[in-house]
């Protein structure tokens, strides 16, 4: 890589993707995982190393939304990950899987 983002750091749990053999991807259903836990999570920014909740930084919560009219795969459709709140370290979360309710 050339030229790497230095200036942003990801803790990622997401859906898996699928690639058929002429490499034509895409993302599959978000499996129930349960919870996944982050601990002890830090970033190293030009010299300066600090946890999520460092001042420094400036934190976002990203919440991951299946398709809830997945047509191919219904019994998985419309599961979602939601991160919980930030642990008192500063450097600790989880991540759970939560279902949508039915449409109708």
């Amino acid at each position: 890589m050339a030229r790497p983002d230095l200036e942003s750091a990801e803790w990622v749990a997401e859906a898996p993707s699928g690639c058929d053999y002429s490499g034509n991807c895409s993302t599959l259903p978000l499996t129930n995982f349960g919870t996944v836990a982050f601990s002890h999570a830090t970033a190293t920014v030009q010299g300066h190393r600090g946890r999520i909740s460092d001042p420094v930084w400036s934190a976002t919560t990203i919440e991951l939304h299946g398709d809830q009219n997945d047509p191919v795969h219904p019994s998985q459709a419309g599961a979602n990950a939601i991160p919980g709140a930030l642990g008192s370290d500063g450097g600790s979360f989880a991540v759970t899987w939560q279902p949508l309710p039915p449409v109708g």
